[in-house]
């Protein structure tokens, strides 16, 4: 049980009072004293939120100055003068910014390396602007299939140095997300942006890249300068890969989307078979091998698969009132079985900590 301070204040007194009064034995006032925690304040959750609101708070900035016109004639005249600059010109600009950024965000983590919150932003600030550079150097290429093509390249090149510069996380994660797109754009290119490539399209070539990089991931996962990456890329790698399997259970392998519009959800059982499973032997496979992240995908992708197959296959044939009832009384009964699970995970740990003592003595 979580007690506030005050209120943990009194408890502890009256049950010290009960125990000089010879109304408790001494074990009795220790077992009931450890059956109650003092709730801390969660500072982090506050810093979260207060950054939330700086952000919202400065956009709403941004749009209370140009809602004065003297201000808004100033930027117009601003914004023409560099978007008419060179994109050579531009590219230095953005990438000067982004090392101010990405310079502030690590002097700052060395010094003061609790504020997560400050520091990732001003790393996050530095990628926005590295994106731009990517992109004005990109630009100078051409256009078209070229330009989509560079700008992803370049992205993913710049992400990777930076991410190994500075071994941060987050760099990485910008890698491997424009590094993801940039093969779906090679892929497009090759084939003029036909429906597939290798009989495969968009969701089915993107379940085939999440295999192939989470077979990667977890054989380099024992090398010493990866493991800071790997979290993050087992991560990302698998939630690429659910959400292709679940992308290609709706749409399945058509060529477009007035083809899928024109068939029934039916003919897409395989492929939703297909997502299903996966998300199955997930959640077996982590509930076995303890392997939390994976269950959880499993677990998450199971129930979207489910709810999903009934928004498919019953919302047209359905009354919506049963609909929703059914829905409603399905997530009831998950929550009342979660609560459960919780429970018994809380007096599971509350029991471990109470064998603690007894230990320590014998």
């Amino acid at each position: 049980m979580q007690l506030n301070r005050p209120q943990a204040e009194i408890l502890h007194k009256m049950l010290s009072h009960w125990e000089s009064s010879g109304l408790l034995s001494a074990e009795k006032t220790q077992e009931l004293k450890s059956s109650y925690t003092v709730r801390s304040f969660d500072w982090k959750m506050m810093a979260r939120y207060c950054f939330i609101i700086a952000i919202l708070l400065g956009v709403a900035g941004v749009v209370a100055t140009f809602a004065d016109r003297g201000l808004i004639r100033f930027f117009q005249s601003l914004v023409d003068r560099i978007y008419n600059a060179p994109n050579f010109i531009l590219a230095v600009l953005c990438a000067v910014i982004s090392a101010v950024f990405y310079y502030f965000g690590e002097k700052n983590k060395q010094a003061q390396p609790s504020r997560i919150f400050t520091n990732e932003g001003f790393i996050l600030l530095g990628a926005t602007f590295t994106a731009f550079t990517a992109a004005n150097l990109a630009a100078m290429a051409g256009t078209g299939d070229i330009y989509y093509i560079t700008v992803f390249l370049i992205a993913s090149l710049l992400y990777l140095a930076l991410s190994l510069k500075f071994k941060n996380a987050l760099l990485w994660l910008f890698t491997l997300i424009s590094f993801t797109v940039w093969l779906g754009v090679v892929t497009g290119v090759l084939t003029h942006w036909k429906a597939y490539f290798l009989g495969m399209n968009f969701p089915v070539r993107y379940i085939l890249i999440g295999l192939i990089l989470m077979a990667v991931f977890w054989r380099t996962r024992k090398f010493s300068w990866w493991k800071g990456f790997y979290p993050i890329s087992h991560f990302y790698s698998l939630l690429l890969l659910f959400t292709a399997l679940w992308a290609s259970s709706v749409f399945g392998n058509t060529a477009s989307f007035e083809r899928w519009s024109a068939t029934s959800q039916w003919h897409f059982w395989p492929w939703a078979l297909l997502s299903t499973g996966a998300a199955v032997v997930a959640t077996y496979l982590g509930s076995q091998k303890h392997l939390l992240q994976l269950r959880s995908f499993g677990i998450a992708f199971l129930f979207l698969n489910i709810y999903t197959r009934c928004f498919e296959y019953f919302w047209d044939s359905v009354p919506k009132a049963i609909f929703f009832i059914a829905l409603a009384v399905s997530f009831w009964l998950i929550g009342r079985r979660a609560e459960k699970i919780w429970h018994l995970d809380l007096n599971e740990k509350r029991g471990l900590e109470n064998q603690k003592p007894d230990k320590e003595g014998a």
